[in-house]
């Protein structure tokens, strides 16, 4: 859920995260610790999310704490998603891998891109040509 949907994301916000069960996973390296936490919640018999999102079947909370090696304070992003999966067909473990998952397929085009096509050397700047070539 993007920040700039201010009304879903302050729907999402305000359910009843606090009892729900989380998984938590941690990782180390790239010159920082970063912990990622998931909590999902089924959205049959909630009407203010079946009002907003029919077809939904859960939405989960992701929240990341990530610390930089030498820095005091972490830096806290929080997550809203929405699914029409319901928990047969998307555990907690599945969706934070996915989510996880959507980084690498993010990080490995750019990496395509700058490595392969040597794009971070491109001289284009003018008109169209760069969107042209990155397509």
């Amino acid at each position: 859920m993007k920040g700039n949907q201010k009304n879903l994301r302050d729907t999402l916000a305000r359910q009843p995260w606090g009892p729900v069960p989380g998984l938590v996973s941690h990782e180390v390296g790239h010159g920082r610790r970063e912990t990622r936490s998931i909590k999902v919640i089924a959205t049959d018999g909630q009407p203010d999310l079946q009002a907003l999102f029919p077809h939904a079947a859960q939405i989960a909370k992701i929240v990341r704490r990530r610390t930089k090696k030498g820095a005091k304070n972490p830096s806290v992003q929080t997550v809203y998603i929405i699914t029409s999966l319901d928990h047969r067909q998307a555990t907690p473990e599945e969706l934070a891998g996915w989510v996880r998952g959507q980084w690498s397929i993010e990080n490995g085009l750019h990496w395509v891109r700058d490595n392969t096509q040597s794009e971070g050397r491109s001289q284009v700047r003018t008109r169209h040509a760069p969107q042209n070539l990155a397509t």
